[in-house]
């Protein structure tokens, strides 16, 4: 509970929030939707020999191992890598840029928009490079930084701005920030389709398409492969009716599931019944969970309110309170707001076991090994807690449970192999011997699972822009040599993770303005505006933060601003390793090291 300076300050902030962001309540948002949007940074061009490829970075920076790429589908050695965008210069002065750069040689050249040439150097000697002071006025320019990578070997790349100190300002050697850049708007539609076409990869591997269909690569290279949730011992978790109701479309319970519909409407239900007795058999080593209703004590119910809001759950998953009820203000807005998140709920209530719904709480990578439903750190009274509010807050019709019946157990079986489950989903000894279906190469993207109108496959509830994203990943594929792409492999992973949802990075993302009333501070004397309510805003995080201390927040439970209410989630090293190294990487830095940025004395 809050103590009284608490519920007092988050009153006032309630009543505040509720006059300023009234009109703001009706914006829905969702962040697969954000990937595709350009943000702060730069246009990229890279390739060899005439054939380029578009991408949007957040800085003309990079650092890549020897037979590591830019791009997934340009081979490393001998490329050149353009990098655009128009920099905003705040104040007159005399400013210079400085570029670092090893295995290749660069070239910076700062024009007018006008087009007018206002500073051009060169670094082809590696280490870092100034260029001379230039008499800069207030407004835009065009600044462009090419890179020729040498034919073998590691490659770097830095670009840093400098203003002489005067009486009226300036600033020493620093990396050109993000936020003081913008990718020119020629570039805006090949950057809209890199974006678009990585975010169809995220959900070809989102989807599980990479199960069935062997993208013919290394797993990650350009497209990832799940593992899905485990099923093993779902007696003890979840309720048989929902499971029945689930397994004949799981999109009527949740729009845009990440499980297909197998079952056509006119095939004989005896099929879909043996899968699920089959499933509902106990296959775990523990006893089931007992099956109690969710907990009435207003206490228990208040503190699971308390919890969803104020870690972040509301984030992802949507409010479920609107101000007035999270305040306890009868001044604040009564009203939920639109905006419902990246991974609405649904109705719980019908669907776990609440004994089972607070263990899931406690370990959820025990069920999704893949992180996407990361580790909130909850105690087990924080669990029990909020199990019991969300199964009453969420609701949902207890469906009538299938009575067991164990000799159907083989046929049940027999179904599990023959509609491929063990494809996506892990059961000792029912393990695939091959892929079922044809490699993601040699796919028409207007067919199949991507034919909204073909029942003979799986079917899956995608949005017009879902289809048209996965159609281009496809082409994308059909290309693909199998070349490291660390920095794209790591961007993937950013969106898989959803860490959007909560954080911004160069000028998009975050929470929704809708949804930005949850997020507060904890403590009496903490008071530090925004700062202290929202997560990092993560521009340039990997320049800013070490690896190793990256890491020690994402999976061993580090805390670098305690005075947040909001709560870091753990997503196992497996799935986050990639990130860190990328992080630093794609601003120049070697992954795992400490070196800061030159200094300068001159």
């Amino acid at each position: 509970m809050f103590n009284q300076f608490g519920l007092l300050r988050r009153r006032a902030f309630a009543l505040t929030l509720s006059l300023v962001l009234v009109s703001s309540f009706n914006v829905a948002w969702s962040n697969r939707s954000a990937a595709t949007e350009p943000g702060n940074g730069w246009s990229l061009l890279v390739g060899q020999s005439g054939a380029t490829q578009g991408a949007h970075v957040s800085s003309a920076a990079f650092r890549l191992e020897g037979k590591e790429s830019l791009h997934p589908l340009v081979q490393p050695g001998g490329e050149t890598a353009v990098f655009d965008t128009y920099l905003e210069i705040w104040d007159d002065g005399s400013y210079r840029f400085g570029l670092e750069c090893a295995g290749g040689q660069a070239e910076l050249i700062a024009r007018s928009i006008e087009g007018e040439e206002l500073q051009r150097f060169e670094n082809s000697v590696g280490g870092l490079v100034l260029g001379p002071y230039a008499d800069l006025k207030a407004g835009r320019i065009h600044l462009q930084v090419r890179y020729t990578r040498a034919p073998e070997g590691a490659a770097a790349l830095r670009s840093y701005w400098e203003r002489a100190v005067e009486p009226r300002g300036g600033f020493r050697l620093e990396p050109i920030p993000t936020r003081r850049c913008s990718p020119p708007p020629s570039s805006k539609p090949q950057i809209e389709r890199a974006l678009a076409e990585r975010a169809g990869r995220v959900l070809l591997e989102q989807k599980g398409c990479t199960n069935c269909h062997f993208s013919g690569l290394s797993d990650g290279v350009i497209v990832g492969r799940r593992e899905a949730p485990k099923i093993w011992g779902l007696s003890g978790r979840l309720r048989s009716g929902w499971v029945l109701d689930w397994l004949q479309n799981p999109a009527q319970i949740k729009s845009e599931a990440d499980m297909p519909h197998l079952f056509a409407a006119d095939e004989e239900p005896g099929e879909l019944e043996d899968l699920a007795q089959f499933l509902m058999a106990s296959h775990a080593d523990q006893e089931p969970q007992a099956d109690s209703g969710p907990a009435s004590e207003e206490p228990v119910l208040r503190r699971g309110l308390e919890l969803y809001h104020d870690l972040g759950c509301a984030a992802c998953h949507g409010a479920l309170a609107s101000p007035a009820e999270l305040f306890e203000d009868e001044f604040a807005d009564s009203q939920l707001p639109d905006a419902k998140g990246i991974a609405p709920l649904g109705e719980l209530g019908g669907k776990w076991k609440p004994a089972a719904l607070s263990a899931f709480l406690r370990d959820p990578m025990s069920v999704y090994p893949d992180g996407v439903m990361p580790d909130m750190r909850l105690n087990e009274e924080e669990a029990d807690a909020l199990a019991n509010y969300l199964l009453r807050a969420t609701g949902g019709e207890r469906l009538p449970d299938m009575d067991l019946d164990m000799e159907r157990l083989e046929a049940g079986v027999a179904v599990f192999k023959k509609r491929r489950c063990g494809d996506c989903h892990s059961i000792p000894g029912l393990e695939p011997e091959d892929f079922c279906g044809n490699p993601l190469a040699t796919l028409n993207p207007t067919r199949g699972c991507l034919d909204p109108n073909d029942v003979g496959s799986p079917r899956y509830d995608l949005t017009q822009a879902q289809l048209d994203q996965m159609r281009l990943a496809l082409q994308t594929i059909r290309r693909a040599q199998g070349i490291a792409a660390p920095l794209d492999h790591g961007e993937r992973s950013f969106e898989r993770l959803a860490c959007a949802a909560c954080h911004q990075r160069d000028g998009v993302g975050g929470p929704d303005d809708g949804l930005r009333y949850v997020f507060n501070s904890v403590g009496e004397e903490v008071d530090l505006g925004d700062e202290g309510r929202f997560a990092p805003d993560l521009t340039a995080v990997g320049y800013k933060l070490t690896s190793q201390w990256l890491r020690a927040i994402l999976t061993d439970g580090g805390v670098s601003r305690p005075y947040l209410a909001t709560r870091m989630p753990q997503y196992g090293a497996a799935n986050v390793d990639s990130l860190v190294t990328s992080l630093a990487a794609r601003e120049g830095l070697a992954p795992d090291s400490d070196r800061e940025a030159p200094i300068v004395t001159d």
